[in-house]
């Protein structure tokens, strides 16, 4: 775990309001994205996420550097005075959060816990996380793994959020961290 001591943990955003392109913007990023995928699969990533519902914001961005650049999203809904999370995939994936709703904002810290919890149903036995699960299914079967195949999974997960700075900064330490532990086992 990165020192918590380098992060504000109980950072919290005032709230989750939309933070938007217009429009014109978004539909113009969505077409090179399409065209850049005619060159490199990895640009789809994202592409077929399901579309935000009304009141509703992703709050944190988890991006694969898999074939087809897969992206999972965490989401916030504001209904009734409070905040509704889930989290969605391109492949409709079931997965279990907590927590499943706030009356405020996430802090940082919550924020990292329902990422770091999370479980994705799709696998059997359930993966647990959105972030090492990814490098370490990466290294299952292999008997003997070189601190070069550790190396190139650093960046395999990348995290990112708009509405929290630090967000990405802690889960860059989480996956140096990753490697040194691992490396270590091995």
């Amino acid at each position: 775990m990165p020192d918590r001591s380098k992060y504000e943990l109980d950072f919290r955003p005032a709230n989750y309001k939309p933070i938007e392109d217009s429009e014109v913007v978004q539909n113009l990023q969505k077409q090179v994205q399409i065209e850049k995928s005619k060159v490199d699969p990895q640009a789809l990533g994202g592409l077929y996420l399901p579309e935000l519902g009304d009141d509703e914001v992703e709050i944190a961005r988890i991006s694969l550097k898999s074939t087809t650049g897969d992206v999972i999203s965490v989401l916030a809904r504001s209904e009734s005075d409070k905040y509704h999370y889930c989290v969605v995939d391109e492949y409709e994936s079931e997965f279990i959060i907590k927590p499943e709703y706030s009356s405020m904002p996430l802090s940082m810290g919550e924020l990292i816990e329902l990422i770091d919890t999370v479980r994705m149903m799709v696998y059997e036995p359930p993966l647990v996380g959105l972030t090492s699960c990814f490098r370490n299914m990466h290294l299952d079967g292999i008997d003997k793994v070189s601190e070069k195949e550790v190396l190139a999974l650093i960046d395999f997960v990348h995290v990112r959020s708009d509405y929290y700075p630090q967000l990405e900064a802690w889960y860059i330490d989480e996956a140096r961290e990753w490697a040194e532990t691992t490396a270590l086992h091995n």
